[in-house]
């Protein structure tokens, strides 16, 4: 259904205590068929492992629901910046149809910012959006700083569902982990 993949080369002047800042490009895909689902932008951020966007089963808060409701990320940004203010952050904008892709680059330190965490709105959805539940879930960078993860797949089985609204139950709807709000 959707894809990043990352692509990471040492810039050879850049310099830090640890590894080296590299030149990471995400390119984000969707590849789901065409006339389906499509996205909002993707937010993002590589980061310390700091900032935990969501929790399964925990009432949502204004970060995720700004994803999940609207695709602007406008609450997310700003909670991932003050979560981890050293965190390389972005955003890949412009609503993603079936078949399209889009990419851009950061200067990443792999050593000081070794995790990604993404989320985006899916559309047509006021509710179903993609991310991950734990900050530390995908570690791109060892401690060396050598790229572990070059490519993050999300199928419809890895979509998240935010609900809680005025006589609609919360809980679980199948097959999508829940988020309450």
């Amino acid at each position: 259904m959707a894809r990043f993949s990352v692509a990471a080369a040492a810039l050879a002047l850049c310099t830090t205590a640890g590894a080296a800042p590299l030149n990471v490009t995400v390119k984000v895909e969707n590849l789901a068929p065409t006339n389906s689902i499509s996205f909002a932008p993707l937010h993002f951020g590589f980061n310390n492992g700091s900032f935990d966007a969501f929790d399964n089963g925990a009432v949502a808060t204004a970060p995720i629901i700004s994803v999940a409701e609207g695709g602007s990320g406008s609450a997310w940004q700003p909670a991932f910046a003050a979560a981890d203010p050293t965190a390389t952050r972005g955003t890949i904008g412009g609503l993603l149809q079936p078949g399209e892709s889009r990419s851009s680059s950061f200067l990443v330190d792999p050593l000081l910012n070794p995790f990604f965490t993404f989320a985006a709105m899916v559309v047509p959805s006021n509710d179903f959006f993609i991310g991950n539940d734990s900050p530390t879930r995908f570690r791109l960078f060892d401690a060396a700083g050598h790229l572990l993860i070059a490519s993050i797949g999300q199928k419809a089985r890895d979509l998240w569902e935010k609900i809680g609204y005025v006589g609609v139950p919360t809980g679980i709807r199948t097959p999508v982990p829940t988020v309450k709000g």
